[in-house]
């Protein structure tokens, strides 16, 4: 005679504090095993009694079974993911629509086609893990990328967990990779003198005065990328230029920066001569630009055109990877060089805008008069 298959198994787990704790397993709509759910009972007795009240409730078994796909077919959509809406109108953190947009890239790459058609409560942390280990002994990403894809996962079934459509998360104890970080590499200042030299402007940047004026301003000011691509002209005086906006790929140019603090920062003159000569259009057009001002300079010839530069001054490709100088190096080479000048850290962050230790006054009560050493700095580099 064939065994009945039982509604539900209970079973003990040892936990790390040395304490058991029963466990219950049961069967989803379809049939599949659903992963353990902790009892939180600590007898046989009193975990059968726990799991047989859900069954009497008919809480044993989810409202409805989701796949991975169908669960995370709105993840990380911007105005559709309920994850996003509840960060930015009720969380600690908030999320750029850039930020959705690259996760969204991770996910739709990597996670979905991994877990697929898979039902949320038959995936179990060995699936995670094996999610994990394929990454790492089958694709090229760095063990910083892997991650982040464990992270969007991780996101994922807590949200699941959340909504109750799993009785427990499958990645609670999976740890992340020891990532080993590679330092952001910088140029030294004999080779920024050589890449900045006007006598070199058409040997360097092939006589592009616009992208010599943007590597010279993130040079001499360590400001971020998109915050460099969404200056107006309006914002640039002689003596200092205005960060009130930032730009993104997918958003165009945003209301506020990164820190949602506009900021000052000064200029020297050879840097503000440079600028001004750049500067086509009205106060509403864009400072760094390549048709007079109707657009940002494009966001995508930043990188290629920095290491064009950085090719023709001797450093190829393969330096340039393996020294890891990427355009964000400008940020990191100006906090270097301002720090060796025994420039205070408070004052460097006040200028790039470094979240922590901000200044306390409002950006309004600027003076110029306090960052002299900023514009000394500036000055140097084209000596």
């Amino acid at each position: 005679m064939p065994r009945t298959k039982e509604v539900f198994t209970i079973y003990p787990r040892k936990l790390k504090n040395g304490k058991t704790v029963y466990y219950y397993r049961t069967y989803d709509e379809s049939g599949q095993r659903t992963t353990g759910r902790t009892t939180n009972r600590a007898t046989p007795a009193a975990a059968r009694n726990y799991v047989m009240g859900l069954y009497r409730d008919g809480k044993l078994i989810p409202k409805k079974t989701e796949t991975f796909d169908s669960f995370t077919e709105n993840f990380w959509v911007w105005g559709k993911c309920r994850y996003i809406a509840r960060c930015n109108t009720m969380g600690k953190k908030s999320i750029s629509r850039e930020h959705a947009h690259i996760e969204r890239g991770y996910l739709e790459n990597h996670v979905r086609p991994w877990f697929g058609k898979k039902a949320l409560t038959s995936i179990t942390t060995k699936d995670v893990e094996d999610f994990v280990i394929n990454l790492k002994n089958n694709t090229e990403l760095a063990d910083a990328t892997i991650n982040h894809l464990l992270k969007i996962v991780k996101i994922a079934f807590s949200e699941a967990l959340r909504e109750k459509l799993v009785y427990e998360n499958p990645t609670k104890d999976i740890s992340y990779l020891k990532a080993s970080s590679k330092d952001r590499g910088i140029l030294n200042v004999e080779e920024v003198r050589k890449l900045f030299d006007p006598v070199t402007l058409n040997r360097v940047w092939g006589g592009d005065k616009v992208t010599y004026a943007v590597n010279l301003f993130a040079a001499s000011t360590g400001v971020r990328r998109g915050e460099i691509l969404g200056l107006l002209n309006k914002y640039l005086h002689k003596e200092y230029v205005e960060i009130a906006h930032s730009w993104g790929i997918i958003t165009g140019i945003k209301e506020t920066t990164k820190t949602k603090e506009a900021r000052f920062v000064p200029i020297s003159p050879v840097v503000s001569k440079v600028l001004h000569e750049i500067s086509t259009g009205g106060p509403e057009a864009y400072l760094f630009s390549m048709n007079g001002g109707k657009s940002n300079y494009p966001a995508m010839a930043v990188h290629t055109n920095f290491y064009k530069a950085l090719a023709n001054i001797g450093i190829d490709k393969d330096q340039r990877t393996a020294r890891n100088i990427t355009f964000h190096s400008w940020r990191h080479f100006f906090n270097t060089l301002c720090l060796a000048r025994n420039i205070s850290t408070n004052k460097v962050q006040a200028v790039t805008g470094h979240r922590t230790n901000r200044m306390t006054d409002h950006y309004t009560h600027f003076n110029l008069e306090d960052y002299q050493e900023i514009v000394d700095v500036q000055a140097s580099l084209l000596n």
